[in-house]
């Protein structure tokens, strides 16, 4: 899937008012040191890693406060939103991930797979995954199954997790 555009929130060098960043087939990353482009490059290495072991590049990089802004008293949550190009279906895919440090230790605060926008005459675009609050919800064939607290490992992505190719976009 071809990554479109990348907005990424209180994670490493990008503070609160980070904008979204769009992405072509081919992009060059230029700028002056300190200005985020290695960061940029981890965000991207760190979406890659979610089907397998996100907490891998996490423990590389020194731990989950090094991946927080530190433009803040107590830790912040950390956002990637990437909007990946979805050739089998009308709408491009979303996928939200948001990470803080609870206890010295990695959590996952919000993880959804979505479509990019809302349908019309729908407030909220169609999930396939959402976690939110602390709970998760599988959309599988418009049927919402709420997933058990047990079931959801926090400091893993639902990518690694759930592995059933009928019931998710590629």
């Amino acid at each position: 899937m071809l990554l479109k555009s990348i907005h990424l929130k209180n994670f490493l060098s990008f503070g609160e008012s980070a904008g979204p960043i769009g992405l072509l087939p081919l992009n060059v990353v230029i700028g002056p040191n300190g200005s985020g482009k290695s960061n940029l490059i981890e965000a991207v290495e760190l979406i890659r890693s979610a089907p397998k072991e996100l907490l891998t590049p996490i423990r590389d990089g020194g731990g989950v406060r090094d991946w927080l802004w530190k433009g803040t008293p107590k830790p912040p949550t950390a956002t990637i939103d990437a909007v990946f190009e979805n050739t089998k279906g009308p709408s491009n895919l979303r996928y939200v991930l948001s990470f803080t440090e609870v206890a010295q230790r990695f959590e996952i605060l919000d993880e959804r797979i979505e479509n990019e926008h809302p349908d019309v005459g729908h407030d909220r675009p169609y999930f396939y995954y959402r976690f939110e609050n602390g709970h998760g919800v599988l959309n599988v064939k418009g049927e919402q199954r709420r997933l058990q607290h047990e079931e959801i490992d926090p400091s893993a992505s639902i990518l690694s997790q759930r592995k059933d190719p009928d019931q998710y976009p590629e």
